[in-house]
């Protein structure tokens, strides 16, 4: 004979998966701005997951992302660009290239630049490494990534929480 214990604790259970599954995939953000206010704020465990907020919001958030981006003084601005890498979006491609061009913005936005450029459009990062080929740090180790293209660039690209 089953104990009311048993099906009190099966009963509970089952709320709270069904609440987890709900957690995981709603989007809780109403409006994009809502979105990178958490992005800016948000302490998260992990450095891989400073974009989530941004993933969750999805595309509505990426017009926001691209036109704060010429900001040098964007808070946590490199993640910004991997977010836009990731993501794909094509209509960053003119300011992820301004960046990674511009000599007077620091390298590592630069060589965060040309990456996404790359998860974008192989084609246009491989012209724009091509004229840092002389770089060297963490741009140049992106361009030549970029240029060898293969298991060098994969392994770039690749920034899943370990």
């Amino acid at each position: 004979m089953v104990r009311w214990g048993t099906w009190a604790g099966l009963a509970l259970t089952l709320v709270f998966l069904a609440g987890g599954t709900w957690a995981l995939t709603r989007k809780p953000f109403d409006r994009p701005n809502e979105a990178l206010a958490v992005f800016y704020g948000s302490e998260p465990d992990a450095e891989c997951m400073l974009t989530a907020p941004l993933h969750r919001a999805g595309k509505a958030v990426a017009p926001l992302i691209i036109a704060e981006l010429p900001n040098r003084a964007m808070p946590r601005r490199r993640y910004a660009i991997e977010f836009l890498g990731e993501g794909g979006y094509r209509e960053a491609l003119p300011v992820l290239e301004m960046i990674a061009r511009n000599s007077a913005e620091l390298e590592y936005f630069r060589g965060d630049a040309l990456l996404a450029i790359s998860e974008i459009d192989l084609s246009l990062a491989r012209k724009v490494a091509s004229g840092l080929t002389d770089t060297t740090g963490h741009l140049g180790g992106i361009a030549k990534a970029v240029l060898q293209g293969g298991s060098t660039l994969s392994v770039l690209i690749n920034r899943s929480c370990v």
